[in-house]
């Protein structure tokens, strides 16, 4: 089944089939199949028509069978682009992630 926001992976692959190798090698679930170096930051909006939240559902059951390390920020009831104060949330919230990301990094 073809979604309702299939529009976007099609401006860019085309149109969906089976054989399709671009559509094959885009998927996340399938091709993740060990744990990231370091950590990953995810962040989504619950009300998203663009990006369910099952879809993020479904990302951390495999980084949890791989082990990796993520970080969730959830943001009840935002769309695809969110508020004011959720993006003023979300941009601190990055810094502090960067931060940690070069803080473990420097020797």
């Amino acid at each position: 089944m073809v979604s309702k926001a299939s529009a976007f992976s099609e401006r860019n692959l085309g149109p969906p089939s089976r054989e399709d190798q671009l559509y094959q090698a885009s998927q996340v679930l399938p091709n993740l199949r060990s744990s990231p170096s370091g950590g990953l930051l995810l962040a989504h909006g619950t009300a998203d028509a663009n990006v369910h939240f099952q879809h993020s559902a479904e990302l951390i059951k495999r980084l949890i069978r791989i082990g990796a390390n993520y970080s969730m920020q959830i943001y009840p009831d935002e769309g695809h682009f969110l508020s004011p104060g959720s993006q003023l949330q979300l941009t601190q919230c990055l810094i502090g992630y960067f931060k940690g990301c070069l803080l473990d990094s420097s020797p």
